[in-house]
Formats: C-alpha cells, structure tokens, sequence
C-alpha cells in the first residue's frame, strides 16, 4: 500500500533540486554577463545539493510506493 506523505516530501524534494539547479544557472548566467568569475568548487558544492535532493528524492518515492 502506497505511503503519500512520504511521496509527497519525495515530490517537495524533487522540486528543491529543481530550484537549486535553477539558482545555479542564474548565478553563473548574471557572473558571466558581468565579465565576473565564478568558482568551481562553488559550482561543484551547489551541484551537489541538488544531487542530493534528487536522490533523496528518488530515495523516497521508492520507499513511499513500497512501505
């Protein structure tokens, strides 16, 4: 029997990473339009997040349609 509360926070989680990848994307958009630089460490540590969102994600939508 599916779980929906943790579908839905699986759903939450997935829509954070969509944000997160979207804020890196403007970030990097206005850095280089404004000659300025942006660090790779910043891109890998914001990156990350959102894979951690995805993941947690993924994570538990499976268990939600599972438990």
């Amino acid at each position: 029997m599916p779980n929906p509360i943790i579908q839905l926070i699986g759903l939450l989680s997935a829509f954070c990473g969509l944000v997160t990848i979207s804020f890196l994307m403007i970030v990097y958009i206005t850095v280089k339009r404004f000659g300025g630089k942006i660090e790779k460490r910043h891109v890998m540590v914001i990156s990350g997040v959102s894979a951690l969102f995805f993941g947690g994600a993924i994570i538990l939508n499976i268990l939600g349609s599972t438990v």
